[in-house]
């Protein structure tokens, strides 16, 4: 018998691991929700040019590339090749 059919065999030991999660829970969907998708979202805009002030430019499709291996400030500099 394996460690998780031991686990859920006992009604007992059921209601007690589904108590821990019940608690659990609340800081796992906060943890998602105001860390794990803000971190997410922000790496997902960092890839696109904008400034809120006009519209959203789409890194991945014509029209609106935006390299992102050379600045404009180190090409105006004389330092990008």
């Amino acid at each position: 018998m394996t460690a998780f059919a031991k686990l859920w065999s006992n009604p007992m030991r059921r209601s007690e691991v589904l108590t821990a999660y019940l608690f659990l829970l609340p800081t796992l969907l906060g943890f998602v929700i105001f860390i794990v998708g803000p971190v997410i979202v922000s790496i997902g805009l960092s890839a696109y040019n904008w400034n809120l002030m006009c519209p959203l430019l789409w890194p991945f499709f014509p029209g609106g590339r935006v390299n992102l291996t050379v600045d404009s400030v180190m090409k105006n500099e004389g330092v990008a090749p």
